[in-house]
């Protein structure tokens, strides 16, 4: 009784639970069609970003491109006993994706690809005359990752990446001094 009444709590408790934040996972159309399973599926060379290690068991050269609109808001509200509340400003952002492959023959036991993607970017923006003005007025934040990866078939099942990742990073907050 006492683990079905946990479970029931559990599960209660999380459909009140929301997140935010500047990540945006769209590594392209096909992984957000499949909701984001590229770790255990080969779908396309999104594997690059989720599991480098299956890019050897890519059978042929691809190039992905993709491309992503999204409306981000966020909204304020004063702690208790304050009804005040305030949104951001209405925006438009658009995170992308570039994935290439490169395999020489279909038996190839290695692959070699680059990925170029926006996991995080987004844009806040709240009104000139917000109750937080003096801490947040606008924060726009890009993130570019560049990542060349290795990948080797061990087995027929296993397969290892190695890549690095180069992160360039813009930043802006006008509210603050730079």
């Amino acid at each position: 009784m006492k683990k079905i009444l946990f479970a029931a709590v559990f599960l209660i408790s999380t459909v009140s639970v929301e997140a935010g934040g500047f990540q945006v996972n769209l590594q392209g159309q096909k992984q957000i069609g499949m909701g984001d399973i590229g770790t255990g599926l080969l779908l396309d060379g999104s594997c690059i970003f989720f599991n480098p290690g299956a890019l050897c068991f890519m059978t042929s050269s691809t190039v992905n491109v993709s491309g992503s609109f999204i409306f981000p808001s966020t909204e304020y509200l004063a702690p208790s006993p304050s009804n005040y509340t305030s949104e951001t400003t209405p925006g438009v952002d658009t995170p992308f994706n570039f994935y290439a492959n490169f395999k020489r023959k279909s038996t190839d036991k290695w692959g070699i690809g680059l990925a170029v993607y926006t996991p995080f970017g987004s844009r806040v923006q709240y009104p000139s005359d917000w109750k937080g003005e003096f801490l947040l007025q606008d924060i726009d934040l890009k993130t570019f990752f560049i990542q060349p990866t290795f990948s080797y078939q061990l087995t027929p099942q296993l397969g290892i990446g190695l890549g690095a990742v180069i992160a360039v990073r813009r930043e802006s907050n006008p509210a603050t001094p730079q």
